[in-house]
């Protein structure tokens, strides 16, 4: 499957300068890039941290960068109050914000890197300050080919090469109108950039989607009276109708199959009102009256979310769930890291960032796949994967009933503290 094997970001919010999984250090294209050792992040993987750690600003960052593919760049940062509201504290008035991703299609053994940074000068217009796809045409010896180099804003050339192989002086300059929008959108139409055309695919594909972080903050218990209990209830029947319309014929056996996951339950059953409406009701094994929506617990309401989008036979190659485990107690936490790891393992063809913080659920999760995020005396944030940190770690040994993280945090004191 298309794999994002590593990917870095500077200057974004809290993340100033972090990187998760393999990174590129062979190129100048972005020169504060300083690399990490090449542990290539694997289908699942798992950000955790204490709050306000940074967890849910990198899920935001392939939020961003679809919206930038999908919607255009100055509506990417408008969605988020504007570049200066995005760039971090700190930052001297001509500091870019830079983006690094590895990614590896299925067909190829060169791992393609995209690199992207943004500027809004003092009194010059937001704008595209750099942009390069390139190749490491070899593992053991990690040259770099060009397939796209676009610098300095106030230029509009952008060097593109049909195929693989041919140097940079021999790059074929194609004129650029709008130094605000992106080439990748460009170049992933065409067939010959085949391993543009997927990396394009899943990252203007990213769903954090559908009603992973709605669903997650709809759920929660209101702080303020901002969502009552049925517009809660809504936010799921919404998603429920969406995988309905998209699994018409087989969406009773995708209830069943999550019936059988949730403890307790024997039924879900969905009914209709003559007016049309959508009903949510569980027929519970120790009642004889089905349950509505409302009698059921924030934690298994959201568990049925989570469970209903894994059961999609039509998966985004991407996707991030946010505090994942938001309620749910050692079981469901379970249950959850074992759908996921048989997702991966079966379906083969979704990639998930995951971010928690519950100990009970990074027990589950193997510490190869675990990215711990702290927050240093500066307030931004710094990355480290979680087996790197552990004495001795044999991955033979790991099982869902290890505890290494319990025991871990006992040890080192409060994650991202």
């Amino acid at each position: 499957m298309p794999l994002i094997e590593g990917f870095w970001v500077r200057n974004y919010r809290v993340l100033k300068q972090i990187s998760l999984g393999s990174s590129f250090q062979h190129t100048t294209v972005i020169q504060d890039d300083t690399g990490l050792p090449p542990y290539e992040l694997r289908p699942f993987t798992v950000i955790a941290g204490g709050n306000g750690a940074g967890k849910s600003t990198v899920l935001d960052v392939f939020s961003f960068l679809a919206d930038c593919l999908n919607e255009g760049v100055e509506s990417a940062f408008r969605k988020r109050n504007g570049f200066h509201s995005v760039i971090s504290q700190g930052c001297d008035e001509d500091d870019p914000i830079s983006i690094g991703i590895v990614f590896r299609a299925c067909a190829d053994p060169r791992p393609l890197t995209y690199v992207v940074s943004f500027e809004a000068p003092s009194g010059r217009a937001l704008r595209v300050a750099n942009e390069a796809i390139l190749y490491r045409s070899n593992e053991s010896n990690p040259t770099n080919t060009m397939l796209l180099f676009f610098q300095n804003g106030l230029k509009t050339t952008r060097h593109v090469a049909p195929w693989p192989g041919m140097r940079r002086d021999d790059l074929e300059k194609v004129k650029a109108t709008d130094s605000r929008r992106l080439a990748l959108p460009f170049l992933g139409e065409f067939e010959d950039f085949p391993d543009v055309c997927p990396l394009f695919q899943n990252m203007s594909r990213w769903g954090n989607q559908s009603m992973s972080l709605d669903l997650s903050a709809a759920l929660a218990p209101p702080l303020i009276p901002r969502l009552n209990n049925e517009q809660r209830i809504n936010r799921l029947l919404e998603l429920i109708k969406s995988m309905e319309e998209k699994h018409r014929f087989d969406f009773p056996g995708i209830l069943n199959e999550i019936s059988q996951k949730l403890p307790g339950v024997d039924q879900i059953l969905i009914e209709r009102t003559e007016s049309g409406r959508c009903v949510l009701r569980f027929k519970m094994e120790a009642f004889e009256r089905p349950l509505e929506a409302h009698e059921i617990g924030r934690g298994m309401l959201l568990f049925f979310a989570h469970m209903l989008q894994l059961e999609d036979s039509i998966p985004t190659p991407l996707f991030g769930f946010d505090d994942v485990e938001e309620g749910f107690d050692h079981a469901f936490c379970r249950l959850l890291a074992e759908r996921l790891y048989n997702h991966v393992d079966m379906i083969g063809s979704t990639q998930f960032f995951v971010t928690a913080h519950a100990p009970r659920f990074l027990d589950c999760v193997d510490p190869r796949d675990v990215w711990i995020l702290e927050t240093g005396l500066d307030g931004f944030t710094s990355a480290f994967r979680a087996s790197d940190d552990l004495a001795n770690y044999d991955p033979s040994q790991f099982t869902a009933s290890t505890r290494w993280f319990t025991d871990y945090v006992g040890r080192s004191g409060p994650v991202g503290g």
